[in-house]
């Protein structure tokens, strides 16, 4: 039964994964990942590359990026799963899932960049088939972090926590100690290219549930169980394997415009979520 309850999930993601009237399809897991690289190499690399094309430096016009709203328009997860990369972009493209980076200070001559990060709620409407984003602002408390910014690159070592939340979760999706880089394009528009690391408790996933547009609500523990996805990480140097490791890249764009202060909590369309804690088994 088991092997049979694998075949029907493979079955309905791939329906998920394949794209319109036309049979396009959207590649999920197109790019791979390895350990998170220093940030200090990371920019020294991208420098060599940026200096010979622009003798005066690695993104010399960068402007003061203090105060600037980026909204997230691409999260591409390679570890521990890719099969959740169709439903998430989807809620980016209905502006469900709205997850913020907001730059609070920005000093260039220290190279550094205070930064909150948080999902988001949107304000938006109907326009056709398409949804017009009007507004959008914190969902939850958002996290502090502090990165270092040389030339167009960024990027930090101190471990962070993230909270992923949509109206499709039963709660928000928890990430920690995670560490990451990234680089903004020339004029701060847009970041590009950002690399997340980090780590998922299993025991939190034991009642976290997604709405699947084929499969209706799924416990996310017992998907990674059906698929054979088990934690792999020791998250505490407990020599206890508690943890999937959480890899992948997200981009954004700068939507300062419209961005509100304030918080306003996320109501979830998942009003129901049965526990599996069952172990797994690889």
């Amino acid at each position: 039964m088991k092997k049979l309850a694998l075949v029907l999930v493979i079955a309905s993601m791939w329906l998920l994964s394949c794209g319109g009237e036309d049979g396009d399809e959207t590649p999920t897991s197109d790019v791979t990942q390895g350990d998170t690289v220093a940030q200090d190499d990371v920019a020294d690399d991208d420098a060599e590359s940026d200096d010979a094309a622009n003798p005066a430096g690695t993104c010399p016009n960068l402007p003061n990026l203090t105060g600037r709203v980026y909204r997230v328009t691409s999260i591409v997860a390679t570890d521990p799963t890719d099969q959740v990369n169709e439903v998430w972009q989807t809620d980016i493209e209905n502006y469900d899932l709205v997850l913020i980076f907001h730059i609070t200070n920005h000093d260039q001559a220290a190279q550094t960049a205070v930064i909150e990060v948080t999902s988001g709620l949107a304000e938006k409407e109907k326009s056709g088939d398409d949804w017009l984003l009007k507004s959008f602002q914190y969902a939850l408390e958002p996290s502090v972090f502090t990165a270092t910014v040389k030339g167009c690159n960024f990027g930090w070592t101190d471990p962070i926590e993230l909270n992923i939340q949509t109206p499709t979760v039963s709660k928000p999706f928890h990430i920690f100690g995670i560490e990451g880089n990234g680089r903004f394009n020339e004029d701060g528009t847009q970041i590009l290219d950002t690399w997340l690391e980090g780590a998922i408790l299993e025991k939190e996933a034991f009642d976290l549930c997604l709405l699947f547009p084929a499969l209706g609500v799924v416990n996310f523990h017992w998907f990674m169980n059906m698929a054979y996805l088990c934690p792999t990480f020791d998250s505490d140097g407990d020599s206890t394997i508690d943890s999937y490791k959480f890899k992948g890249k997200i981009e954004a764009v700068e939507e300062t415009e419209l961005f509100k202060e304030g918080i306003t909590p996320i109501e979830s369309q998942v009003t129901e979520c049965q526990v599996d804690d069952k172990t797994c088994v690889p």
